[in-house]
């Protein structure tokens, strides 16, 4: 079933999408191109959701909704002053039907847009096995500019 972008909408990530987020974020198929290649337990999961939506003005964590279902959501974390890391998990029912295209490219024009990202570098991380995500990001501009310590390619896009 393709989806229709129109149909899409972006807002802050309420709480009551913690269900939806952790069952997506503890998938075995995205948690192994994680760092912690491993699921976290409910506590682990809810403390850091918890501390995000203290602060989604700096840090932002979007849903993106078809009417008032969760269908993915982006992350911008700030790694060093001026840099913000990018990141996305996209429900397993919308996956390979542009979804992640779509709310990547929405949350980087948010970001051109807010003041507060003018002066700032964004990347993402890639886990070497990740080729759709490697992809992904290069379509959206973002090109390769080093592999960090454990092997994952660094993007960053080009201004």
């Amino acid at each position: 079933m393709s989806v229709n972008m129109k149909h899409i909408s972006r807002r802050p990530v309420l709480r009551t999408d913690w269900p939806l987020v952790r069952e997506w974020r503890n998938e075995p198929s995205v948690f192994g191109y994680l760092g912690t290649n491993r699921a976290l337990s409910l506590e682990e999961h809810m403390t850091w959701f918890d501390n995000r939506l203290k602060d989604v003005e700096s840090y932002p964590l979007f849903g993106y909704y078809i009417e008032n279902q969760l269908i993915a959501i982006t992350r911008i974390d700030p790694y060093e002053k001026h840099f913000y890391e990018i990141s996305i998990i996209v429900s397993p029912n919308h996956r390979k039907e542009g979804v992640a295209f779509f709310c990547l490219q929405d949350t980087l024009d948010y970001l051109v847009t807010d003041a507060k990202y003018s002066e700032t570098s964004i990347f993402a991380t890639i886990h070497p096995s990740n080729v759709a995500s490697f992809r992904l990001f290069t379509k959206l501009g973002f090109n390769q500019v080093k592999l960090n310590d454990n092997g994952f390619s660094v993007l960053k896009i080009s201004n």
